[in-house]
Order: structure tokens, then sequence, then C-alpha cells
């Protein structure tokens, strides 16, 4: 389903590549906010995207991943103690993310199984997407949230991703509806390989994670003002 060439296309492929910094909390300084008490395998300091992903697929626990995951991600103390909490829920199917590598489509399954269930509280899927991004070995399962999405819906300009009034990326969403997100990821990272302003230099080609990086963007930058 390629997308039309409107302005959110053409402002997309104007967009330069640059790597995210560090953001978030220190892992540690999240884990005793949420009360967690496995402190001593956790960074100190703030983590880049690479950084997380290289201490994921390390021999961390799951629980310490899932932890500087969400660190990273901000998610708020409320949320993080819920989900916490519930930690014997969701780290098995986290462990199997990691040994299994089961498609993008079925990781979500998982995780919304859980949430039908009532079994995953203070997790909804922006959160629980960036379980499936960092912690699969493949890279292609990119983390759908308020911001991807609605970039997404405007490049496209379909409703790929169901937001409330609020923006907010909903419970409505499916594993198909994560599916069809993933490869306008994918086709968007193809697209900005031939036209892109920074395609010079990736001369293996533009990847989507990447892609999901310029989209999710940074609070005031003209990408987002321009989305509104």
């Amino acid at each position: 389903m390629p997308p039309s060439n409107n302005d959110y296309l053409k402002k997309f492929l104007a967009l330069p590549y640059v790597s995210q910094p560090p953001v978030g909390s220190p892992p540690q300084v999240w884990a005793k906010h949420v009360k967690a008490t496995i402190l001593d395998s956790l960074p100190t300091t703030q983590l880049s995207r690479s950084a997380l992903r290289r201490f994921c697929m390390e021999s961390n626990s799951i629980e310490s991943c899932f932890i500087a995951i969400m660190a990273w991600g901000a998610m708020g103390t409320k949320n993080g103690r819920l989900v916490w909490k519930a930690r014997e829920n969701w780290s098995s199917i986290s462990e199997k993310l990691r040994a299994e590598n089961p498609t993008r489509k079925d990781a979500f399954d998982e995780f919304t199984s859980l949430r039908d269930r009532q079994k995953l509280p203070g997790m909804r899927a922006p959160y629980f997407t960036k379980l499936i991004f960092f912690l699969r070995p493949k890279d292609d399962g990119y983390i759908m949230d308020r911001w991807t999405a609605k970039s997404v819906n405007a490049i496209f300009e379909k409703i790929i991703v169901k937001r409330n009034t609020g923006g907010w990326v909903t419970d409505e969403n499916d594993s198909t509806d994560y599916e069809r997100f993933c490869m306008c990821i994918d086709e968007l990272a193809a697209i900005y390989s031939q036209r892109g302003i920074s395609r010079q230099d990736f001369p293996n080609g533009f990847r989507g994670d990447q892609v999901e990086e310029l989209i999710f963007s940074k609070p005031r930058s003209e990408w987002r003002k321009l989305l509104g």
C-alpha cells in the first residue's frame, strides 16, 4: 500500500537521520521508583537505543531487561508498579521473545491475550511493543506509540492504527493492525533508502528501526508540529 506523495511523505523524506541520544531514566533509578529490588545488574545511567538493545541481547535477566526498557521509555511510576507486581504474568512471554524469536504478529497476540484477560495491568501497546522491539533478536517489531502511529496514519492517509480522541493508541488494535503498521514502517524504509535526504549515509539501505526513530522525533520538533 504505497503512500501518496503528500506533504507528510515529502517532509518525512526531508528529515535528516540523527541517532537518538540516551533518554529516559537510569534503570537503577526507575527500579527504585517501582520498588524493584534487583539493582546490582542494572545500569546507573540513561541508555541509548543501541546500548539498550545490546543489554537485552546479553545474558541479563528478563526482569532486568524489562526494567531497562521501561526506564528508557519513561513509563510512569504508577503503571510501572502495577505491571511489575504482575511480572509472573509477562515474564515467560518476554523470555520467549528472546529465546524463540516469534513473529512480530504472534508476539503482539501474546500480549493482547494478557490484556484481554486483565493480566497486564498498567501496560498497553505503546509499552509492550517496546518489549517486542528490544527483546526479539530480529529487530522488525516496531514500537507503536502515539507519535509513530500518528505519523504512519498521516503519511499513508489511512487509519492504520486506531487512536482515541486524545491521540493515544487504543486496545482496539489487534495483531493484524500491528502487522500492517510494521509493514508500513518497512515500506517507508525502502522509500527513504531511495529518496531520503540522508540515504547516502546508508549504502546498505535505511532500516525500519531508523524510520521509527525519525517519525517518533522529539518534543517540539518540526515533524511533531506538522502532525499537530
